[in-house]
């Protein structure tokens, strides 16, 4: 299930570490996830000063070379947030484009927007828990158990999308 390279945005690591089998589930379809440098400072710098769980697994990861640290194109991301999205947003589209990344893993529609237009194939979280169970990396119970956890961390999705997602896990 391997899709050999990724590019994550700050929103999106963030949930994905503090889901149960989310990180597991990366690391199956993965060989590498970039993580751009303003997504670095928040995520895991930001995250260390206030004592974030999380971090230790994610610093883990970095030191096992499973994510790595990048500095995105700077007037290319710099266009970007002139057209509405945040640091670690644009930072991540920027460099999904220039390293060619099989897939950009992010969440928030306008990011998803300026990725298609630009090429780019993203992936938002509740799509990689339904590949996941589609190619039997995760169960379908499991898949499940982690979208209720998502939603239950503030994942934003309509109740007709709730529906389609669990229709596609369950057929699976």
């Amino acid at each position: 299930m391997i899709a050999v390279l990724a590019v994550a945005d700050s929103v999106t690591l963030i949930k994905c570490m503090r889901v149960r089998g989310l990180p597991e589930l990366l690391r199956k379809r993965y060989s590498r996830v970039i993580v751009p440098q303003a997504v670095f400072a928040n995520v895991v710098e930001a995250g260390r000063g206030l004592g974030k769980p999380h971090v230790v697994d994610l610093e883990k990861d970095f030191a096992k070379g499973f994510f790595e640290r990048k500095s995105a194109p700077r007037g290319v991301s710099e266009a970007l947030v002139a057209e509405g999205l945040g640091a670690g947003e644009a930072e991540a589209v920027a460099l999904a484009k220039e390293v060619e990344a099989d897939e950009l893993l992010v969440d928030e529609k306008p990011a998803r927007k300026i990725a298609v237009r630009l090429g780019i194939h993203s992936m938002p979280l509740a799509a990689l828990i339904i590949a996941g169970a589609q190619k039997k990396a995760v169960s379908r119970e499991n898949a499940k158990k982690m979208l209720e956890e998502l939603l239950a961390k503030n994942y934003r999705i309509s109740a007709a999308h709730y529906i389609s997602i669990i229709e596609m896990v369950d057929e699976a």
